[in-house]
């Protein structure tokens, strides 16, 4: 629920810490997988007898 006079002087409505904390944490998940991703696809192309497809 928005607070009408927090909005009304121009400032943020809280946000529960626990919130931003889980949402940081599924963020930087989400990219550390991406990564590891793509770097094992990487290194697997780049492998001549490759690692996951079989070459």
């Amino acid at each position: 629920m928005i607070d009408k006079a927090s909005t009304a002087t121009g400032a943020a409505p809280s946000v529960p810490r626990s919130r931003i904390v889980i949402a940081s944490m599924v963020g930087t998940s989400i990219e550390f997988f991406d990564f590891y991703i793509y770097a094992t696809a990487a290194v697997d192309g780049m492998s001549p007898h490759g690692l996951l497809i079989g070459g």
